[in-house]
């Protein structure tokens, strides 16, 4: 019964670290993200995104909100989008 339980908890074990990085990768592709979210994904700091990127009419384009509610969302690929076309490579 121990062999059992250890068994078993090692396969919890690898299956996580399986399964962990892909199931963020699908979290961030389907989920919307906030601006503190957004920022930390695009690895800038906060006044960045602020003062370069969130005040771009291309992402202003993208923003969403709720109703009764200021807080500001970003669809994923919107956001990625809207980046891309103000980037210079």
């Amino acid at each position: 019964m121990e062999l059992e339980a250890v068994v078993e908890k090692a396969v919890a074990s690898e299956v996580e670290k399986y399964l962990g990085p892909r199931l963020q990768a699908i979290v961030r592709e389907y989920i919307m993200l906030d601006r503190d979210t957004a920022f930390k994904e695009l690895c800038v700091s906060r006044a960045f995104f602020d003062k370069n990127i969130k005040n771009k009419p291309q992402v202003k384009l993208v923003e969403r909100r709720y109703k009764e509610s200021n807080k500001v969302f970003y669809e994923p690929s919107e956001l990625k989008r809207a980046i891309l076309s103000i980037t210079e490579f």
